[in-house]
Parts: C-alpha cells; structure tokens; sequence
C-alpha cells in the first residue's frame, strides 16, 4: 500500500494466484477492495463445509454474476 500511497498510480491490491487468507472475512475484503478500484462489485457465491461441518471453500463472484440453474 505504500507504493500506493508514494505514486497514488493503479490498484492498491493485485490478486495473485496461490494468495491465501487467514479468514473468509479477510478474503472478502481484499476482493471487495480490489473490485472497488476497478469498477465493480463482489458478493458471497457457493460455499461448502467439510466433514466437521466447517466451512472449508466460499466463492466470491461479481455482483452482477447471475447463478446458473441445471
């Protein structure tokens, strides 16, 4: 963010393949943010728990991402 805040050019964050987070709450905000610069917007998408009963994967789409039926 520093660099950011020297050139104020470009995203304040990049996603990068292989980025992890410590929480899904963090992971959202570090989307949302980044979809924020660029013109648009996230929400929360599929998810799934594991055999505890945790949830172990949360998807993030676009806001305007229509969910497909089968």
């Amino acid at each position: 963010m520093q660099a950011y805040a020297d050139n104020k050019v470009g995203t304040v964050v990049n996603p990068a393949l292989g980025t992890s987070f410590d929480t899904v709450v963090e992971a959202y905000e570090f989307y949302n943010l980044y979809s924020w610069e660029t013109g648009f917007g996230v929400r929360y998408a599929k998810s799934r728990l594991n055999v505890h009963r945790k949830k172990c994967m949360q998807e993030f789409v676009c806001a305007c991402a229509v969910r497909m039926i089968h």
